[in-house]
């Protein structure tokens, strides 16, 4: 199965194809971002396949917010990029153990990671949105994590970016402590 490439003015293209109409047949796909890929490039993709926003029940007043933002520069200097990455986390041991397997997207500053549902979208959208490693985490030892290559799917991605804004919708008199 080739995979789906996305693009900054929020088209998808498998291989060297044409631009894919229908995106629903693509979600077990596994994703590329293009280098100029950004959150602004994910909304212009939620507008364009209309589809997509029942993935999420956030995903609508998401894409109006990030809509009703400046057309550019949209950034924050406390960040580099926004990371989409998998954590693989065996717990509960003794007793039942467990395994947990959580898609996060957070920012990337200073070497850091860092929350980003305080941070507004007119500090967000243009910040540039990387695919990071899978971290495996055993009975919570993150002394010895164990990093890897990973892939992603387009549902992994877009259920990971939904989840995080779900938590996103907050009143902008609360931003105002950047």
């Amino acid at each position: 199965m080739p995979d789906a490439s996305l693009f900054p003015d929020g088209t998808i293209r498998v291989g060297e194809g044409p631009t894919v109409i229908d995106p629903l047949p693509l979600l077990g796909h596994t994703i590329r971002l293009d280098p100029a890929y950004s959150l602004r490039s994910f909304f212009a993709m939620l507008g364009r396949y209309a589809a997509l926003l029942r993935l999420g029940e956030f995903l609508e007043g998401a894409l109006a917010e990030a809509r009703a933002c400046p057309p550019g520069g949209c950034v924050t200097a406390s960040l580099q990029c926004l990371e989409l990455r998998k954590v693989v986390r065996l717990i509960g041991f003794p007793g039942k153990p467990r395994v947990e397997i959580l898609t996060v997207f957070d920012g990337l500053g200073g070497g850091e990671r860092q929350e980003i549902r305080f941070v507004g979208f007119d500090s967000l959208l243009d910040m540039p949105v990387r695919l990071g490693k899978l971290r495996h985490e055993v009975l919570g030892d993150t002394v010895s994590v164990l990093e890897c290559e990973t892939e992603y799917g387009l549902f992994e991605m877009i259920e990971g970016v939904a989840w995080e804004l779900g938590f996103h919708q907050v009143p902008q008199h609360c931003t105002l402590r950047r």
